[in-house]
């Protein structure tokens, strides 16, 4: 079930107008990105409790595909500190 539509999306900062959104809009072509920074995010609220089985997520194709080298996912309840979710 693709539970992220239902959710709201953010990011740490907003680069070239890729915003944290086009990550849940079904497109392949749309991307979201930040400024250059040294610990960038993003995050979804899915507003209610899920039991997350599989987390897909689509690199770009077109260049930069190595910037989500390190990339970590977190999973958790707490939305105002993302780093404070478990990895």
């Amino acid at each position: 079930m693709k539970i992220a539509i239902r959710g709201t999306a953010n990011q740490s900062t907003t680069g070239h107008n890729w915003y944290a959104t086009n990550a849940l809009d079904g497109k392949n072509y749309t991307c979201t990105h930040t400024e250059f920074q040294s610990e960038p995010w993003w995050k979804l609220d899915l507003m209610t409790t899920y039991s997350v089985n599989r987390v897909n997520i689509t690199n770009r194709h077109d260049c930069c595909s190595d910037r989500i080298n390190g990339a970590e996912i977190r999973i958790g309840n707490v939305s105002s500190n993302v780093l404070s979710n478990p990895v």
